[in-house]
């Protein structure tokens, strides 16, 4: 009887720790979305110029640089950092300010589609279409610093002299972004351009 009793004990205490392991795993993961919300509403904010469907529904999954993470965040990194799993897609979490850019990937398939149909029959000289991906963010562990990775993209087509079509060369950066909380609010600190094509 007494091993008995001392299998459910040990049994209850167990699945007591799991539980509370994952309360506590949940809890982390909510305050990460929580500030990758409020942090995000600033960034965003900032981008005036967002065209249709120009920011992913996906995050990207670039890494931040170890030299990044080491000075901004103050790790002792010897490889590059990626962003914790947070269990939200980017656009469960970007609140863009200008409506309509941010699109599901069949949505933005679909207007792309729509864009290059008219561009066929019009007169315009160049079609442009800009794109913008986000990682989710990396906090400090006091949540007063984040660091994120932006990939930005641009391509089209312009219009030959003969009338026929061909495509812009593709246009590619990336760069890394930290910004800090002063007084409560995210406030941007620098952006450092990891790569151009």
């Amino acid at each position: 009887m007494w091993r008995w009793r001392q299998a459910v004990y040990v049994g209850s205490l167990t699945m007591w720790v799991c539980l509370a392991g994952v309360g506590r795993a949940d809890d982390q993961r909510s305050r990460l979305n929580d500030e990758a919300e409020r942090l995000f509403r600033v960034v965003l904010a900032e981008q005036k110029d967002l065209g249709p469907c120009e920011l992913a529904p996906t995050w990207d999954t670039y890494p931040v640089p170890e030299y990044v993470g080491r000075k901004y965040l103050g790790l002792k990194l010897h490889a590059s950092l990626s962003a914790p799993d947070n269990g939200a897609e980017a656009f469960q979490i970007l609140e863009p300010p200008v409506k309509g850019s941010l699109c599901r990937a069949d949505e933005a398939e679909e207007l792309e589609s729509q864009r290059l149909a008219a561009f066929k029959v019009g007169t315009e000289k160049s079609l442009v279409s800009t794109s913008r991906k986000y990682t989710f963010p990396v906090f400090s562990a006091d949540y007063r610093t984040a660091v994120f990775v932006v990939t930005g993209q641009r391509s089209g087509w312009y219009r030959k002299s003969d009338g026929g079509l061909a495509k812009l060369a593709v246009e590619a950066a990336g760069s890394a972004v930290v910004y800090r909380k002063v007084g409560g609010s995210w406030r941007h600190v620098t952006t450092i351009l990891l790569w151009i094509t």
